[in-house]
């Protein structure tokens, strides 16, 4: 499958050009406390629930030395691409099954976690379920990954959930940091997605947790920054490439998701779309891509309209 020239361009650059922000941003941060930036050891990392190891995939585009030293994932798909693309030198399923004794000798740099986040999710209330919190047998994945943290001591560990994860906060929190007495913790960075950081005391750049935290946010701040220069359409596959991905994929799947689409305006939609085009002034043309509905191609017009105001400004 082809994909759009500004996609590609955009996928084989984006490493190189976030490190240089982030680099920008932390020197900044540290030469104002009298400290310099230095290059990074190569990185030893560690892995629970690693679905496609995207912070492995992440280091190597970021252009930093690293090497996988253990990881687990219970889905065997997982566990096949992680080893065609980020071999770990020890390799688990579940991690409720692993040993303690197994990770007793691995020393990491980073530990990175995206536990299971049914017992935390506000979807299970959409869905007339209640949330179950530490009482749902799932969140014993949670424990065995503060577990793991314990044992292999991290410089640094990020934890991954979604945002319902934040009304369980206090006793999340108190978990974390009985489990954990050596680590600061830091509240979720970035929303709907929640990611807990904890950095070990004994190993923070600066000496004031405050500089710690300015220096962190510095860093994701100079990510944020970043504005898509073009259209948004300019990198969305083309409909016939778009309609191949369709049918490569199962079709009671395929047709679940198309019943489920509301291809129609409702007298509600009318009503934001008008009032969020008062908001925009003048729109530019809409595009009639096959591969959209109607009320998609709306969003994508306003989408437009915004980074057309960005611009100007």
């Amino acid at each position: 499958m082809a994909l759009p020239t500004p996609l590609k361009q955009f996928l084989r650059g984006w490493g190189s050009t976030t490190r240089k922000r982030m680099q920008a941003a932390a020197r900044d941060v540290l030469e104002s406390n009298g400290l310099q930036l230095s290059q990074p050891p190569a990185q030893a990392l560690g892995s629970d629930c690693c679905g496609m190891s995207a912070e492995v995939l992440a280091m190597r585009e970021l252009g930093f030395q690293h090497s996988v030293v253990f990881a687990s994932d219970i889905c065997e798909g997982a566990g096949s691409f992680c080893r065609a693309n980020a071999p770990a030198g020890s390799f688990f399923g579940d991690v409720l099954a692993r040993k303690a004794s197994a990770l007793a000798h691995m020393r990491i740099h980073g530990y990175f976690a995206g536990f299971p986040c049914q017992p935390w999710s506000r979807m299970r209330r959409k869905g007339g379920r209640r949330r179950r919190g530490w009482s749902d047998p799932r969140a014993r994945v949670f424990v065995a990954c503060l577990q793991a943290v314990a044992q292999t001591q991290p410089l640094y560990a990020i934890l991954e959930n979604v945002q319902g994860i934040m009304c369980f906060w206090a006793s999340v929190s108190a978990k974390v940091q009985a489990m954990l007495p050596g680590y600061r913790l830091g509240r979720g960075l970035r929303r709907p997605r929640v990611f807990i950081l904890c950095l070990r005391e004994d190993s923070l750049m600066v000496g004031c947790w405050r500089t710690t935290k300015a220096l962190v946010a510095a860093m994701l701040g100079s990510v944020a920054e970043q504005k898509m220069q073009q259209p948004l359409s300019m990198f969305l596959l083309p409909s016939a490439s778009a309609k191949g991905a369709a049918k490569q994929m199962k079709k009671p799947v395929v047709a679940r998701a198309q019943a489920s689409r509301k291809t129609t305006a409702t007298a509600k939609w009318i009503l934001k779309h008008r009032e969020a085009q008062r908001k925009a002034g003048k729109l530019p043309p809409l595009r009639k891509l096959s591969f959209l509905t109607a009320r998609e191609a709306e969003v994508l017009q306003l989408a437009e309209a915004k980074l057309g105001q960005d611009k100007g400004r």
